[in-house]
């Protein structure tokens, strides 16, 4: 979070903890808006987005 590219198991372990309330308000606002400026690229939102499908509960139907 230092201003380089994030990997999925970065991605996961954040989400994760945002899911499990682990992290801290205060952190994940900073972290969202890590998003807008400079912004993640397009590996990292897709990274992002498979990390978000892996966590929390999951929903089978």
């Amino acid at each position: 979070m230092n201003g380089e590219a994030l990997n999925y198991e970065e991605f996961h372990s954040i989400m994760a903890d945002i899911a499990n309330g682990k992290l801290d308000p205060i952190l994940t606002t900073f972290f969202a808006a890590a998003g807008y400026s400079p912004g993640f690229n397009d590996n990292e939102i897709l990274l992002m987005t498979k990390a978000l499908a892996n966590t929390g509960e999951i929903l089978k139907f």
